[in-house]
């Protein structure tokens, strides 16, 4: 393709400015909504000292939470049945580097540590048998909400469409 192709009349260029036009101005809406604690009077903009120092040890980007999501995705597609407890003492013992640390121990030292954390166990299996069951629950509570909002759209619906009609709507709706 030449440089003058490039430049030659196109009869498509009429059409080109107000799709272009459209473009940019739904991006502008966009960037503006997504970015707008970021812009000059957002709470972004000038960031005070407390701000900065709670948000020092933040990493500026996600790698290590994609990572981790990776892994997970993976051993669950290599052991569907395993419990969640063990991936996750998998993926922790991986991302704190536990095996380097206690091969750099002494074998006196390791064998002190493995002990000391023998009896840790139970607790640590009520831990989380108690986070599990809250976890549980809120997805329990979620899903009740989420039914009682549908529930109250689908009521507002019916009424708003037996207004229109004038009369009572006598089917129901299959769910």
């Amino acid at each position: 393709m030449s440089r003058n192709t490039l430049h030659a009349f196109n009869t498509c260029d009429d059409q080109v400015q107000p799709i272009l036009d459209s473009v940019f101005c739904v991006l502008c809406c966009v960037v503006e909504r997504l970015l707008y604690d970021h812009f000059d009077n957002g709470k972004f903009a000038s960031p005070t000292a407390q701000l900065r120092a709670e948000t020092a040890t933040c990493p500026r980007e996600n790698d290590s939470a994609e990572r981790d999501f990776a892994s997970l995705d993976r051993r669950l597609r290599e052991k569907p049945n395993a419990s969640t407890r063990c991936l996750e003492g998998r993926i922790m013992f991986a991302n704190n580097d536990t095996a380097e640390w206690l091969v750099k121990k002494s074998p006196e030292e390791q064998a002190r540590h493995i002990q000391a954390a023998r009896p840790l166990k139970p607790d640590i299996l009520a831990t989380f048998q108690r986070r599990k069951l809250e976890i549980r629950k809120e997805q329990n509570r979620a899903f009740a909400e989420k039914k009682l909002a549908e529930a109250a759209r689908v009521k507002k619906r019916t009424k708003e469409q037996e207004a229109l009609a004038g009369t009572t709507i006598l089917w129901v709706t299959a769910q």
